[in-house]
């Protein structure tokens, strides 16, 4: 499959999560940002920022790409933009303090890995455009931020697009979106994309999307998200907009689907050739990505959100408990519930994916233990192998008449602060027969070093009483999971 679609889910926001704790352990000073940004003619915007008071450096937010040196165009030719410790700063040449920065900046529309969709867009020419990639705060020439009481403000012109949406609203003039709201790590249309009510919040289609594409989409919506807010309880938080961005495109080998989610936002685009056979194996593909992004709703935007939001990127000796795999081996593990209970795939199709799942988890402990997997660029890894520690759960609870999101439930409810984490996860799994064993199962996968995964997780589910057949072409469990 991957040699035919390249389907990126981007859920990223762990890195806004953890950059912004990145600042030094002293009294904060009040620096309100100022950041104008206004689409011009000829594929350009123009970004103004205004610092408060001169400071040595500015450093963005989000670092996760390369594209800015090629992107950005500063008016002063003094200033420059480098990269150290893993922060794109933008300084001045010659050792003078900045204020103010003015820059013309090319949208990047390629992919980045474990990053939102920076420029996607729309096939009548509108434009959506996620904000976060323009925050900035003071920093040393070293990228370490400075304290800092307040986020930035951004400030938002239609230009020749004429209508902005955002907020929930359709805006004709400047809108400011404050740094005391989750506004500016989120997305703004450019454009005029009609707006529709849909399922609790509003739905912005692709005027270009086939209808039956859109139906898909919004069928495994609704029907997901009826699915875990009967299993899960309503998910908190404000109504959501959808987007949904499309631009087909021939001349590109295979279809990519990228998904991610915000904290008031879901979010797809989807690009390439293939479009036509989206009643396939695409249109079940597409259905596991938009369940998968549904399903972050409840898992990391609702009453829990996973504990690593805390770990500080500084402090090396939190490294190892960065178990993002609740989170993303999470939602694909209540995606195929989902889509099981639903009837959203075919039996063939789920069992591919499970097999795929298990296969690459193999892989990823060969790696190195799955805790390390972000600091080490591994992030596929956690969708992988959280998927099947997913599946060990069940079968550790099924003598019980348990299952997966059973100990979700059991976890989030024995949750002091709303946070949750691989020790509460572990806990919860002690009310299951199998529990224990699974318990030490998912340590030396999280912690330790496996030296031979293909035999470690063989032995993993025997251990609860299913025999695993490694085929050529996909995995066989006796009996079926």
């Amino acid at each position: 499959m991957r040699s035919i679609y390249h389907i990126a889910i981007a859920l990223t926001f762990l890195l806004s999560a953890c950059q912004d704790n990145m600042l030094k352990d002293s009294k904060p000073r009040s620096s309100q940002i100022s950041i104008e940004i206004e689409p011009l003619s000829g594929e350009k915007w123009s970004v103004k920022i205004q610092s408060p008071e001169p400071v040595e450096a500015l450093g963005f937010l989000r670092n996760t790409g390369s594209h800015r040196p090629e992107q950005w165009a500063f008016s002063n030719e003094d200033l420059d933009l480098k990269r150290r410790n893993n922060v794109d700063v933008i300084y001045s040449k010659s050792g003078k303090k900045i204020q103010s920065v003015e820059a013309l900046v090319s949208p990047f529309r390629g992919p980045i890995s474990k990053e939102y969709l920076l420029f996607g867009a729309f096939s009548n020419g509108a434009e959506r455009v996620y904000m976060g990639q323009f925050r900035v705060h003071p920093t040393d020439l070293d990228g370490t931020f400075e304290p800092s009481e307040r986020i930035s403000e951004i400030q938002v012109t239609p230009g020749h697009f004429k209508t902005i949406f955002a907020d929930g609203k359709w805006r004709d003039k400047r809108y400011t979106m404050t740094g005391t709201t989750d506004e500016t790590d989120t997305y703004a249309v450019f454009g005029n994309v009609p707006v529709s009510e849909f399922s609790g919040g509003s739905l912005i289609v692709d005027p270009g999307l086939p209808d039956e594409l859109r139906s898909k989409i919004t069928d495994v919506m609704t029907l997901s998200a009826a699915y875990f807010n009967a299993k899960l309880g309503a998910a908190d938080g404000p109504n959501r907009l959808t987007l949904i961005s499309f631009m087909p495109d021939e001349q590109m080998q295979g279809t990519s689907i990228e998904g991610g989610v915000l904290s008031n936002q879901i979010h797809f685009h989807l690009t390439g050739s293939g479009w036509d056979k989206a009643d396939g194996t695409l249109g079940l593909e597409l259905a596991w990505v938009a369940a998968h992004e549904v399903a972050h709703v409840w898992n990391a935007f609702g009453a829990a959100k996973p504990d690593y939001f805390t770990i500080r990127p500084e402090d090396e000796s939190s490294d190892i408990m960065d178990a993002q795999w609740l989170h993303e081996g999470g939602a694909d593990m209540l995606t195929y519930k989902a889509v099981l209970k639903n009837d959203l795939a075919t039996p063939e199709f789920l069992n591919q994916k499970t097999s795929g799942f298990y296969r690459q988890c193999g892989a990823a402990l060969g790696r190195g233990p799955l805790n390390l997997a972000a600091k080490e660029g591994r992030f596929r890894d956690y969708y992988d192998c959280g998927f099947v520690i997913g599946l060990l759960t069940d079968l550790a609870c099924r003598p019980d008449e348990l299952d997966y999101i059973d100990i979700w439930k059991s976890m989030i409810s024995s949750s002091q602060d709303g946070l949750y984490g691989q020790d509460l996860y572990l806990e919860s799994l002690g009310q299951c027969s199998g529990g224990m064993k699974a318990r030490d199962t998912i340590n030396e996968m999280t912690l330790g070093l496996v030296e031979q995964p293909e035999l470690f997780l063989q032995k993993a589910f025997a251990e609860q009483g299913v025999a695993v057949t490694i085929a050529a072409d996909n995995i066989e469990f006796d009996p079926p999971i």
